[in-house]
Order: structure tokens, then sequence, then C-alpha cells
């Protein structure tokens, strides 16, 4: 048993300088400067598409944030179409036909994805009309039952008490001041 562990860890070792070379320089190829400015450039544009992406395993984290397996998948995918010169619109094109429209992490603006964008500002115009609605109908009953207003309807809108007389009038006061 401990005569094949032995060789595993030797096959590793052996197997390492090997596997390691390509990412520590030591290939008879030199890295130029344009090739690793446009390997930044196709880095950049690959984050860049894999952030409009959702994660299907992660919740909420764009495919670019996203640390699993299949969002390491996803980016590769991403640089491999890019190299291979296809444009941005042709891979979002096939991730939608792959995955549907629950793979964009901020729906289109059209369809049923428009309500994501309607609907809000739809509330808050609603909002904001019912309370100014109330606002402006608690402001009137105030001024009504604090009897201000130019006309008699003001003081009474329901028309009740507006034709009473003088003498009818302090009958009512006195009966309030035998009450209290």
């Amino acid at each position: 048993m401990r005569a094949a562990g032995f060789l595993v860890v030797l096959g590793l070792a052996a197997a390492a300088p090997v596997s390691a070379q390509p990412f520590f320089g030591g290939g008879s190829s030199s890295v130029s400067a344009a090739d690793s400015a446009r390997d930044a450039e196709l880095d950049a544009r690959t984050a860049e598409i894999a952030s409009r992406f959702r994660c299907l395993v992660c919740r909420g984290q764009s495919v670019q944030e996203s640390s699993s397996q299949l969002a390491r998948e996803m980016q590769a995918l991403i640089r491999l179409k890019l190299e291979e010169g296809e444009s941005e619109e042709e891979i979002e094109a096939f991730f939608i036909a792959s995955y549907g429209d629950f793979i964009l992490l901020k729906p289109r603006a059209q369809g049923l994805g428009l309500l994501v964008y309607v609907v809000p500002a739809a509330a808050f115009i609603l909002a904001f009309v019912t309370i100014a609605v109330r606002l402006r109908s608690r402001r009137e009953s105030v001024t009504v039952a604090a009897g201000v207003g130019g006309s008699p309807s003001a003081a009474a809108p329901d028309g009740v008490g507006t034709d009473l007389s003088e003498s009818d009038q302090a009958w009512i006061d006195s009966a309030i001041r035998e009450e209290a």
C-alpha cells in the first residue's frame, strides 16, 4: 500500500514540471508584448460579456463574479468564441439559445421582460398620486371641520345646518353649554 502511494507521488512530481512549463515561460516560445496586450484585451472583453450572464449555480451572481466550475467553463467558452472571431451579439444569442432568457442577468426590455422596468415605475407613480390625493382630501376635511371657507356650503358640504336662523343657533349653543 505504501509502495502504491509512493509511486503516485513520484508520478505527480515527475509530471509537474512538464505541465507547469508554459505557465512559467520555460518553453522555447517567448511571449511578445503584442500577444500580452491582445490577451489583456481578450480578458477584459471576456469579463465584460461574462458579467452580463447569470451564474446558474450561484444565486444573484454573474458568471464573472462566480467561482463555480460551471461559471469558469462558461468564461472559457466566451473566451474561445471571442478568439474564433464571434461578436458579442452572437455569443449572447448562443447562450440565450442554450439556456433561455433567464441566463441574462439584466432582462431585455421587451415582452414580459418589459414588466421588470414598467411595474416599479408605475407603482411609484401610483403611490405618489395616492398620497397626493389623500393629503389633499385630508387638508379639505380639516378646513371643513374648522369652519374655514368662503361659503356656507364649505362649513357643511351636505347642506345640513346651512339655513339656521339666529334663534335656532342660539338654542343649539345653549343646549351644548348645558351638556358640558
